[in-house]
């Protein structure tokens, strides 16, 4: 083979290596978890993304019949409640339980043997819901919440409370959601930077 065969084959391999590696994440995937998104463009000109299956929140349930799924269930309603600063009140409330129900979904070191349907599907419900909250804004979400004066705080309690969490309707509201706790958030640390807290 001549100088010229052997370039147009090296060429040729990379466009083939690069085509096939291209193929490859397109049909496996790059193998991270995969939220699957649809655009909604009727809100106000904009398109936004709401989440429909994050693969992170429906592997905790997957263990349909399994003793796993009481634990995974105890482990899920602890991090909820850490990660959005949920009181034990507020909590129980939201969950439809007593108080005394959340302490014992959260000792671990006596596993419940048994998740009634209901509260698993409240559970995954509430998970699914409160999903597309801003990772920063997480944790001011319940102290937001809480304001009596807020009427979209007001609002969102109201759906948090309701017998059927619709979490179509709490996806709809996910915007107003995160630009509220931004403005709550931006206030905390001017409060904290003036030493008013």
């Amino acid at each position: 083979m001549n100088d010229i065969d052997s370039n147009l084959i090296s060429k040729n391999s990379t466009a083939i290596g690069v085509g096939g590696l291209l193929l490859g994440v397109v049909f496996l995937g790059t193998g991270g978890s995969s939220i699957t998104t649809k655009y909604n463009n009727d809100r106000g000109g904009y398109s936004t993304p709401a989440i429909v299956q994050n693969d992170a929140i429906i592997q905790k349930f997957k263990l349909q019949g399994d003793d796993g799924k009481a634990l995974d269930f105890q482990k899920l309603s602890i991090e909820l409640m850490n990660t959005f600063g949920f009181s034990i009140q507020q909590y129980s409330e939201i969950m439809q339980v007593t108080r005394p129900t959340i302490y014992k979904w959260h000792d671990l070191n006596t596993p419940i043997k048994k998740v009634q349907s209901r509260n698993l599907d409240r559970l995954k419900k509430l998970n699914e819901s409160l999903s597309g909250i801003k990772d920063t804004r997480k944790r001011y979400f319940s102290d937001w919440l809480r304001n009596p004066l807020d009427k979209d705080a007001a609002l969102i309690s109201a759906m948090l409370m309701e017998n059927d969490l619709d979490v179509g309707g709490f996806i709809e509201q996910l915007p107003v959601i995160n630009v509220n706790l931004h403005s709550y958030q931006a206030s905390k640390e001017l409060d904290d930077l003036l030493e008013l807290s």
